[in-house]
């Protein structure tokens, strides 16, 4: 069996390390204004833009039932100071959505982007669109009870592996 002095380890992990980086895709330039445009128009079609739109008013009206649950006697001011100050917030949104624009349009090549930006404009496109709300909350549904499922089986199992180490919960 092969014993690697320090060195000789240190030279195969840069060695190694060389070699990935040679192989590692070049990122491309900036994304052109074109494929910012594409990435934009995804997000619209994807519904993600509608999504970070209704954060600023959820925000508010989360913050709205905490601190009025809280002091029932401000309710009124609360809602009136709420109705105030929530128009400073709109359009600070634009800016998150141009970020993740930026980013969706980093990661694809225009020939990628359009192709998607077709599919999202396809009959088959939109379907899958609209199909996403119920697959979501199918999906959060199957995550709670499975994650339910293994907490009632890993609990079990954990305490009695932790009691054969001499550990007792």
């Amino acid at each position: 069996m092969a014993c690697f002095t320090s060195t000789k380890a240190n030279t195969l992990i840069g060695a190694l390390m060389a070699l990935l980086l040679l192989g590692a895709p070049v990122r491309a330039d900036e994304p052109t204004p074109a494929m910012l445009d594409m990435a934009a128009k995804i997000l619209a079609d994807t519904n993600l833009v509608q999504s970070v739109d209704v954060i600023v008013p959820a925000m508010f009206s989360e913050l709205e039932r905490s601190l009025g649950g809280m002091h029932p006697e401000m309710r009124q001011a609360l809602h009136e100071t709420i109705v105030e100050l929530m128009p400073g917030y709109a359009g600070g949104e634009l800016a998150v959505l141009n970020d993740i624009a930026r980013t969706l349009a980093s990661q694809m090549n225009e020939a990628d982007l359009k192709a998607t930006l077709a599919y999202f404009e396809s009959d088959a496109g939109k379907k899958y669109v609209a199909a996403q709300p119920a697959m979501i909350k199918q999906l959060t549904g199957s995550v709670s009870a499975w994650r339910e499922a293994m907490s009632k089986d890993i609990v079990p199992r954990l305490r009695d592996a932790m009691k054969k180490k001499g550990y007792d919960f």
